[in-house]
């Protein structure tokens, strides 16, 4: 008995698809060609004996295969010997493709068992060719797929560096347009200052009448100068100091200090104005308490609370400041009876140029810098700021100046 390879053997199917065009079967044996398969049989204990040979398309057209069909193959030889199948050292799977007579190819998997006599010996091989049409279709369905989503991924992909580029250069755009801001205003405020001073310099010494008395009504004239100059001059000071903070050109010059004596510095300019709308002040400060800070910032962060109490208090009102320090936090709150601040405003005070709405005015003072150059001091401190307030009530804001600041 001659002997052939598997891939020898399958080289040579065509000749079994000619005589059986829908059976997938390969035999190594010569002498045992499909001509001598007498029963096919499933080996399932409920299943029945089909007589016969297996011939025909299967299911959806396709090329019928012992696979396709519910029966596995057991072969007896033409003189009633039978041959079982037995899976012994299995023959790896082959992807190969069958061309019909009409022309048409049907992808198939080959896979062989060795088949026995029944004394044991080896009689040959059998192969079974399984239809893999529709596995195939999926596969180019799953490439499909995954083409298509690597397409959307990859335009997705370019649609968002694009975006953050775009963004980078937006941003780039924004810091260079903020530095010369920042530099703009540094620069005009040292300009403004040297002539405001001047002025300043010289209405004080006609105010004095060194050279002569003023006849009316000169020495008004001159206190207009001098309160329209001091005004000018604060805020030219703020938009100096807000430069200075966002260029980080600000060092704090920290020292152990009394609160009292800063707060009297402070009241030394506040008291006059609240006098004239007849506010009290109230101070509720130890005076023996000390802080670890910079004094002269320190000082301009009560001047900022203080004199906005003061301004949107109206006449016989309250203003006061507390001790509020816990622990070795120093800390403190500025709080007043007046016009309050809207819910929705409550954070946005602290914005650079916001002002808060005051009906009750016409026009609106300053530059809205004192509450933003107020939090980024308090914040240089390590510390921080929040404010409670109810319209028509009053405000109340709480600094703390961090961890240490306590003496």
């Amino acid at each position: 008995m001659r002997r052939r390879s598997f891939n020898s053997w399958i080289r040579h199917t065509g000749r079994y698809d000619r005589r059986y065009p829908g059976v997938g079967f390969v035999t190594l044996d010569e002498t045992l060609g499909l001509g001598g398969v007498k029963q096919v049989h499933d080996g399932r204990p409920d299943a029945g004996v089909v007589d016969g040979q297996v011939d025909g398309p299967g299911e959806e057209g396709r090329a019928g295969d012992l696979h396709n069909a519910p029966h596995d193959v057991r072969i007896r030889r033409p003189d009633g010997h039978a041959l079982e199948v037995a899976e012994l050292e299995p023959v790896q799977d082959y992807e190969l493709q069958i061309r019909h007579r009409d022309g048409h190819i049907t992808p198939v998997l080959y896979n062989a068992s060795v088949y026995r006599h029944e004394g044991g010996a080896i009689a040959g091989v059998f192969a079974a060719a399984r239809d893999i049409t529709g596995r195939k279709r999926a596969e180019r369905e799953v490439l499909r797929l995954n083409q298509d989503l690597e397409r959307r991924v990859a335009e997705r992909t370019a649609q968002l560096e694009r975006a953050a580029a775009e963004l980078e250069k937006r941003n780039l755009e924004v810091e260079r347009v903020n530095r010369m801001k920042t530099d703009f205003l540094g620069r005009s405020s040292h300009e403004l200052r040297t002539p405001l001073n001047a002025i300043l310099g010289y209405s004080e010494l006609l105010a004095e009448q060194s050279a002569g008395p003023l006849s009316p009504p000169y020495p008004r004239f001159v206190a207009n100068i001098q309160e329209g100059a001091r005004h000018l001059l604060e805020i030219v000071n703020d938009l100096l100091d807000i430069s200075k903070i966002e260029a980080g050109r600000i060092d704090l010059n920290r020292e152990a200090f009394r609160f009292a004596d800063a707060l009297e510095e402070v009241l030394s300019v506040i008291a006059p104005l609240a006098k004239i709308k007849h506010i009290a002040i109230d101070i509720q400060v130890p005076a023996g308490m000390s802080i670890h800070a910079d004094r002269t910032r320190f000082k301009q962060v009560l001047y900022n609370l203080l004199s906005n109490a003061v301004k949107f208090t109206p006449e016989n009102g309250r203003v006061w400041i507390a001790d509020s320090s816990r622990e070795d936090a120093a800390a403190f709150c500025v709080g007043d009876t007046g016009i309050g601040i809207p819910a929705a405003e409550l954070e946005s005070i602290f914005d650079e140029f916001h002002q808060v709405n005051d009906p009750s005015r016409a026009a609106r003072e300053g530059t809205g810098l004192g509450l933003s150059i107020t939090r980024r001091l308090v914040e240089l401190h390590g510390g921080s700021i929040v404010v409670e307030s109810v319209l028509a009530q009053g405000s109340r804001f709480t600094v703390s100046l961090g961890p240490l600041s306590l003496v």
